[in-house]
This record gives C-alpha cells, sequence and structure tokens, in this order.
C-alpha cells in the first residue's frame, strides 16, 4: 500500500467513525432549531435559531404591534463566518447586552455581544475571546484526526450567564468534556480578559461539565449533568483573595436519587434552583437548596409537575428554568408544557403550582427553553415542524390563571421553483446563496409530499436505460420519493413508497433497483423498489404510491448502505435491532437478485 492509498484510508476510516458519532448527537441541531434558547428583555423577545435551516444561524428579535409580535430584526449577518460557524444553545441578556454563544470550530470566539441602542435596535460589538488551548486545540493548521473533524462537524456547545460586571462561559465537546472560563471587560479599552479558568478539584471534566452555567455577585455554579453514570453534578466556585476556588459539589449525595442534576440552574433570592429532568422513565424534578454558614448546601424544597407519578414519567421536568416576578417557571419538554409556581405560604407545600399557561397546540420539546418578563413568558419548542422550531409567548391575563398563548414561526419559508432558471446574481438566486451557479428548480418537502413536521435526507440518482429519463431518489422521512428530473426545470414527483418513519436515511441503486434503510425507524429493513415500474405511470396517476418490491428483514433499522455494483453485494452500515445485527457492524447482503436479498456475513 503507498503511502496515497494508506492516507486516504485513514480519512475515510477516521469519517466513518464521525458519521457513526454524528448519528447518536442530540437531534436539535438539525433544521434550524428555532427556541432553542429564548430571553426576554424589556418590549422585546430574542430568539435563538442556533443552525442553518430556513436561512442561517441567528437570534430573530420580534416586538409587538397592531399585528402581533413582529421580526424587528435578525443578529446574525455578521456572526456566521465563512467556515460555516452556527451558534450555540447559551443565550442571554443583561443590562442591554444580548450575549450568543459561539459554536466556531475554529474556537475564535466564545460569544457574540450585541448591544441594544436607544432607539431599541442591536449592534454587534467586541466579541469574547475564547482560550483555544482551553479547548485543546491550537493555533496551528487543522489536522486531519477525529478530533479535527469531530470539531467541525460537532462543534462545541456553549452556553452563557452574566451577573453584569462579569460572563461565565461552559463548553461541552462532542466527546462529553467541557470547561467553564470566567471573564470581565476592561471598562477603558473594551477588551475581555479571562479572569479564572474553572475545573472540578477532582480534574473530572467529563460528564458534559459546562453544560450550564450560573453567576451570581462573588459566586459561580457549573453543571455537569452526566457525571456520574448520569445522574450528574453542580460545582460551585466562589471568589476568594487567592482566585477563584471550588467551595461546594452538589450531587446525589445532597439531592438524593435523581436523574441528570445540574441540567438547568435559576436562582430565587439567596435559593439555589438545580434541575434534575431524569432520564428515561425517571420522573424530573427541580431542587432547591440553600446554603449554610459552612458553606455546605441543604435541600430545603423540591418542585415536581402536577399529576400522577406516570404522567411525571419521562416528562424532562427541570430542563429549562427561569425566575421573574411572576414566579418560577419550569420546563417539561418530554410533556410539552411549562409549569408556574408561586410562593403561598399559607399553604401546606409552600410552592403551588398553577396551571398557568394555557394548552396550545405545540409539540416538539416544548419548554426545552423558557424565559420569564414581568407580563409575559416565552418557551421554545426547538423539536417542532421536523426541527425547524417554534415559540410559544403566554402573556399574563388581567384576571384568572389561564395565560393566552400566541404561537410564533420563523420567517423564511421556502417555495417550491419550477417556473425557469434564475440566474446568480450578486451572491443570490431565489433567495438561495450562489457563486457562479445557476439555480434550475427548487422543490420543498410540502412539494415531495412531506407532512408538516417531515424533511429530507440523503438523495440519490437513476437513469432508465430504455427511455433515457433521469430521476431524483429522495429520502423523505415517510419514505422514498422519486422525481423525474429529465425535464431540469420542471422536475415531477412520479411516485411514492411509503416506509417507517426515520429521519436518516440512505439510498443506493443497483440492476435499475432502489434500496434504500432507514435510521431509527424499529423494524423498517431493507427495503427494495423495481425502478422499472416507473415506465408505466401516467402523468394522471403522478404521484403514484408503489409497496416494496422486497423487503429483506435480516436488519431493522440502519444509518447507511453501500454496494459493490460489479460484486453485487450490498453493506449495510450500523444496523441495529433484529436479525444478525453484526454487532453494529457490516452486515453483507447478496443482491445478485434484486427481490431476493439474502444474508451474505
Amino acid at each position: 500500500m503507498n503511502r496515497t492509498t494508506h492516507a486516504l484510508s485513514i480519512v475515510a476510516a477516521t469519517l466513518l467513525v464521525a458519521a457513526g458519532l454524528l448519528a447518536t448527537a442530540a437531534p436539535l441541531a438539525a433544521q434550524g432549531a428555532f427556541g432553542r434558547s429564548v430571553e426576554v428583555d424589556g418590549d422585546q423577545l430574542l430568539v435563538l435559531k442556533p443552525t442553518a435551516g430556513r436561512g442561517g444561524a441567528a437570534v430573530y428579535v420580534y416586538e409587538l404591534g397592531p399585528d402581533g409580535w413582529t421580526e424587528v430584526q435578525r443578529l446574525g449577518t455578521d456572526v456566521t463566518s465563512a467556515t460555516g460557524e452556527g451558534l450555540g444553545p447559551g443565550l442571554v441578556v443583561h443590562d442591554g447586552l444580548a450575549l450568543v454563544a459561539s459554536a466556531d470550530p475554529g474556537v475564535r470566539h466564545a460569544a457574540h455581544v450585541f448591544r441594544r441602542e436607544a432607539d431599541g435596535t442591536w449592534s454587534a460589538v467586541e466579541p469574547i475571546p475564547m482560550d483555544p488551548a482551553a479547548e485543546g486545540v491550537d493555533d496551528a493548521a487543522p489536522q486531519l484526526d477525529l478530533a479535527g473533524l469531530m470539531r467541525i462537524l460537532v462543534p462545541p456547545q456553549r452556553t452563557v450567564a452574566s451577573d453584569g460586571e462579569r460572563v461565565l462561559v461552559g463548553s461541552v465537546q462532542a466527546q462529553g468534556t467541557g470547561h467553564a472560563q470566567l471573564m470581565e471587560r476592561d471598562d477603558e479599552t473594551g477588551d475581555w480578559r479571562i479572569v479564572a479558568e474553572l475545573a472540578p478539584t477532582s480534574g473530572d471534566r467529563s460528564g458534559a461539565y459546562g453544560a450550564s452555567v450560573l453567576l451570581a455577585p462573588g459566586r459561580a455554579f457549573v453543571g455537569a449533568p452526566r457525571q456520574d453514570d448520569g445522574a450528574g453534578a453542580v460545582y460551585v466556585y466562589e471568589a476568594r483573595e487567592d482566585g477563584w476556588t471550588e467551595t461546594a459539589r452538589i450531587d446525589g449525595e445532597i439531592v438524593g436519587d435523581v436523574r441528570r442534576i445540574g441540567a438547568a440552574l435559576g436562582l430565587h433570592g439567596d435559593v439555589l434552583i438545580v434541575g434534575a429532568p431524569g432520564t428515561g422513565d425517571d420522573e424530573g424534578r427541580a431542587i432547591m437548596l440553600r446554603r449554610n454558614q459552612d458553606g455546605t448546601w441543604e435541600e430545603i424544597d423540591r418542585l415536581a409537575a402536577p399529576g400522577s407519578d406516570e404522567e411525571q414519567a419521562r416528562n424532562g421536568f427541570g430542563a429549562a428554568i427561569d425566575v421573574s416576578s411572576s414566579g418560577i417557571w419550569i420546563g417539561a419538554p418530554g410533556g410539552d408544557a411549562v409549569h408556574r409556581f408561586v410562593l403561598n405560604l399559607d399553604a401546606d407545600e409552600k410552592w403551588t403550582a398553577l396551571v398557568g399557561p394555557a394548552e396550545v397546540d405545540v409539540t416538539g420539546a416544548l419548554g426545552a427553553s423558557v424565559a420569564a418578563g414581568s407580563d409575559i413568558v416565552v418557551a421554545g419548542a426547538p423539536s417542532a415542524d421536523g426541527s425547524v422550531g417554534r415559540v410559544v409567548v403566554y402573556e399574563r391575563p388581567e384576571d384568572g390563571e389561564v395565560w393566552p398563548a400566541t404561537v410564533i414561526e420563523p420567517a423564511g419559508a421556502l417555495e417550491t421553483i419550477t417556473g425557469g432558471e434564475v440566474h446568480c446574481a450578486d451572491g443570490e438566486a431565489a433567495g438561495f446563496p450562489c457563486e457562479s451557479v445557476d439555480l434550475l428548480a427548487f422543490l420543498t418537502v410540502e412539494a415531495l409530499g412531506g407532512e408538516p413536521g417531515e424533511r429530507v435526507s440523503d438523495i440519490w440518482g437513476w437513469t432508465d436505460p430504455e427511455t433515457g429519463a433521469e430521476y431524483a431518489l429522495v429520502g423523505r422521512t415517510g419514505g422514498l420519493v422519486i422525481v423525474d428530473i429529465s425535464r431540469s426545470q420542471s422536475p415531477v414527483v412520479v411516485a411514492t413508497v411509503p416506509a417507517n418513519p426515520s429521519g436518516a436515511r440512505d439510498i443506493k441503486t443497483y440492476e435499475n433497483h432502489a434500496f434504500f434503510t432507514g435510521d431509527g425507524a424499529g423494524q423498517h429493513g431493507l427495503v427494495v423498489v423495481d425502478l422499472k415500474r416507473l415506465r408505466d405511470v401516467a402523468p394522471a396517476d403522478m404521484p403514484a404510491t408503489f409497496e416494496p418490491d422486497a423487503v429483506y428483514d435480516g436488519v431493522a433499522s440502519a444509518h447507511n448502505l453501500a454496494i459493490d455494483t460489479e460484486s453485487g453485494f450490498a453493506y449495510v452500515v450500523r444496523p441495529g435491532g433484529g436479525g444478525e445485527t453484526c454487532g453494529a457492524g457490516l452486515h453483507m447482503v447478496d443482491i445478485r437478485t434484486p427481490t431476493e436479498p439474502t444474508f451474505a456475513g
């Protein structure tokens, strides 16, 4: 093997591992995740959309007017870099500054900073730098290794907090290790400097250390919700004469048998509120703690969502926390709900859970983020509408306990383009960025037959050897879509092949047959369709619905698919459940007779 071949083999193997790791990542990164973080600043709402989807990563700013909540500004044009930088889940507003966490794979910025001007608009100011060495990288050229690829493919997830004088930035790498940096700004120069590097005294920065952060005068809190085998922990640091020192670790020994301690943090006066949303069938909780004179912390109360234990299971209560004059607001994204608690000293249980927010028909992790003002509260549902995302704004009623609700969706919905070629001009073609490439046509998910919330993943092609017709084979959540692209400016959906829902498909062809998989799709199998059937579909019957010509059930769900068209063997990648899963390794199938696939090894 020569050096070039060896190097390519290493790259291919590294990419394969990276792809497998990416497949296990949280699903919120897809399609934009509008509402991943939210903030209230007086009369304005700020909604974070951390990734590209219906436009680039940005913070949307809304104001209430005669026609309801209207977008008045979008913070992001100057944020996205040439490297495709997105935004982290962290967003906080304090004293007229909006701090937006970076998701920069080059680790140049910890957070972007915007200042609210007197007229209500926001302008960008000097971003907060991140020390690259703290995240395990240097200024040398990027290395083509697994760590380097993961930093690009799965950028650090950063969170931010501010007490008005300092900023605390938490950062979690793809593999779960993290760190936290405390920074302050020089009033004369405007430059940011690192005050302290916070880390556990044990040196254990695993378990998503830095996934949540909170600042109070002279005190900093850092959550590590996946430490201790998922039980979680919160680290407490205090300012001393010799610097910032870890003074306590809040874990299961203090708060008992709950899961994911430190997923969210809040302060109510001198009381620390720690979210523990649980895992699996666990019940979510919010633990209230107070500091003793000796520096230790003890639980003084705990909050839970109203309802039976069965209703509370998997509700994720405690995943998001915010405190305002209207009460303590806690998100339960597993149950698509937001709960309000108020202090009632006359009751047996001091904190009373109120029905509060009105019921709304929004599902998709509603309550994954929450921010409260004096008269409104906004909750994010970043997984709604196929992870495009939505937010719900609740307004304080003049009387009664039901808070009227308004749903906000991100602007920028795409439209089908089939009326002719659109030339690239000034770096844009019909809203799409471009350079030296013209747009021939575009079909939305809806035009491909997708229901609300569906998405597309993977695309392949096939040319009919008899008719010369060219087809695009598109993976949709609900199955396979076959589009005739022979007339490139007027594509036509010819047929669909329904299958178990999947957000990640892979499609290949062999001997005029299409083969496709579905990841996370249960008993899906390897689906086979004879593409020659397309010749018999009349225009009046389009789109036709095809049943599969064969389904190989030796695998259930699978992430990827490769076919050696010379030998006639298919290689199913990362299969899971059902048949010979091969330890999630390569599952080989003999497809030399396409409609009679058989297990080969």
